[in-house]
């Protein structure tokens, strides 16, 4: 795969970007336009990474409508904030980069396992009366786990793991939790078995969520993933 078309606004280290998009597991059929920025989303998200073929589905579209002349399958967008951290920390950055192209991986071996994750992670706190966090969910996870091998294959197992000790110093209680929960997740192996490890999880809150998106199908009139959704149930099975 050659490397991604770069909207380089924040002014990563190239050669940074270049090794991460050569490693052999990057996604061979894909391709990517990868926005470093210098400024945010709108509702602050910090990155994203969203197929092309789903855009329409999307609340960024308008953000991204201007790239859409370029030909790509993926965009990944990384905010200012987590950009400064190419400078500082950076097999961090590294992590998150390949986080956010493990939710590529995901979506070429199963477009349905994308759409559905990302339809649970928008209902699950609510359903589970914030029991589950949106980091605690299988597809998350996995996509960590890619993210960290990555970052200790360029970097080194004992460099990650310094940044992120460093990082949890004055940060708020639930970004400490996750950075602490990024340090013990396992070694990463490969994207099988997300449907399964999903659907265990969400075991006690189907009811419960199956209500929720069906309620939300029937109010929402804006374009969403819920339209590629007949039957709820089915994301269950």
């Amino acid at each position: 795969m050659s490397n991604p078309i770069l909207i380089n606004q924040f002014g990563v280290n190239s050669d940074l970007i270049n090794n991460v998009f050569n490693e052999d597991n990057i996604p061979r059929s894909s391709s990517f336009i990868l926005i470093l920025s210098d400024g945010f989303l709108p509702d602050g998200a910090l990155g994203c990474c969203l197929p092309r073929e789903l855009m329409e589905f999307n609340s960024y579209i308008n953000v991204f409508a201007h790239y859409l002349e370029e030909e790509w399958d993926f965009v990944i967008f990384l905010s200012r904030s987590i950009c400064e951290y190419s400078n500082t920390h950076p097999a961090y950055f590294t992590f998150i980069l390949a986080h956010e192209i493990g939710h590529a991986h995901i979506y070429v071996k199963d477009n349905k396992n994308h759409i559905h994750c990302s339809i649970i992670q928008s209902f699950i706190g609510q359903a589970s009366s914030n029991k589950i966090k949106y980091f605690e969910l299988p597809h998350e996870q996995l996509c960590d786990m890619f993210g960290i091998s990555i970052a200790k294959r360029l970097f080194s197992k004992q460099q990650f793991e310094e940044e992120v000790q460093a990082l949890k110093n004055g940060q708020a209680p639930q970004t400490i939790e996750r950075l602490q929960r990024i340090l013990s997740l396992p070694n990463f192996e490969d994207f099988n078995h997300l449907r399964e490890s999903m659907i265990d999880i969400l075991s006690p809150y189907k009811v419960e969520l199956i209500s929720i998106i069906n309620e939300c199908k029937k109010v929402t009139t804006k374009k969403t993933l819920l339209d590629l959704v007949d039957d709820v149930e089915k994301i269950f099975e």
